[in-house]
């Protein structure tokens, strides 16, 4: 993927990304667009993994959408869960505790806009 980053000039120019593997639980990630302001992020999780641990952004609103798969996410760090499918998304606002995880056997593949 193709991304924008500044040249001498000022003119914004394509930059491609490498993606990012965990050597211990197999997951990736891709940088798809990143900017001053805002952050665009695909993940492929792996099947049977934990995924990230309860965490919060401080300025940042984090909007994310499965693509393929079943992400099982937890909100507030109350031990309640949800399973949010393909097409599925949610909008986790600054200063909200969420998690993440595939406990399935398929991979969980989605993408995180933080803005």
């Amino acid at each position: 993927p193709d991304a924008l980053e500044p040249s001498q000039s000022g003119l914004m120019q394509p930059h491609t990304y490498t993606p990012i593997s965990n050597p211990v639980t197999g997951d990736r990630c891709l940088i798809l667009q990143t900017s001053a302001d805002e952050l665009r992020l695909r993940f492929w999780i792996a099947p049977r993994s934990g995924g990230a641990p309860l965490h919060f952004h401080r300025s940042l609103t984090e909007t994310s959408r499965v693509v393929e798969g079943v992400m099982t996410l937890e909100l507030d760090g109350e031990g309640r869960f949800s399973e949010l499918r393909a097409g599925d998304g949610v909008r986790i606002p600054p200063g909200r505790l969420h998690s993440f995880s595939n406990p399935h056997s398929e991979w969980l593949v989605f993408e995180a806009h933080l803005h």
